[in-house]
């Protein structure tokens, strides 16, 4: 049963990236890493798959392999790991970003930044006011109480944050 699991997701994830069909792969899982220029914020990543669309710019994409979609374009933090991943490969890999895709492998489906005609501008604007919060809570050790326990226990910054400390 266990075998069973393991090769069909390993199946799964084998066509995952041949989703995009004839799209170019610029690179795919390769470690970046760039400076937050309004928080100053160390921030890294391993997109799955960046593609080089047919008018020069990138898409990034992020393969999911649940079963319900959790990403939201009207949802700024549900969307944060994408735009991050985004916001890095245009600073450090100096390549325009026109988009980003959380490819919900299972389901089939997708959530694409541009779905609501909202432009990268706009998520990286939407990124900074979160990174610039979490410098904040960073400076002064308080973070907001997560209204689910579960959440914390996933945090890196669980040892370090005030609230966990009381």
């Amino acid at each position: 049963m266990k075998e069973t699991a393991i090769e069909d997701f390993v199946n799964m994830m084998k066509t995952a990236y041949d989703m995009e069909g004839t799209q170019k792969t610029a690179f795919a899982e390769k470690d970046i890493r760039t400076v937050h220029t309004e928080s100053g914020i160390k921030i890294h990543g391993f997109p799955d798959k960046v593609i080089q669309n047919s008018d020069g710019t990138y898409t990034v994409i992020d393969y999911k392999t649940g079963r319900r979609i959790k990403h939201f374009v009207d949802d700024p933090a549900s969307m944060l790991q994408a735009t991050l991943y985004s916001y890095i490969v245009q600073k450090e890999k100096h390549k325009t970003v026109s988009s980003f895709e959380y490819k919900y492998i299972r389901l089939t489906q997708s959530v694409a930044s541009n779905t609501t005609g909202m432009s990268m501008e706009n998520h990286y604007a939407e990124l900074n006011e979160i990174m610039l919060q979490l410098k904040a809570c960073l400076d002064t050790g308080k973070f907001e109480t997560a209204t689910d326990n579960n959440v914390c226990k996933y945090c890196t910054f669980k040892d370090i944050c005030l609230k966990q400390k009381k």
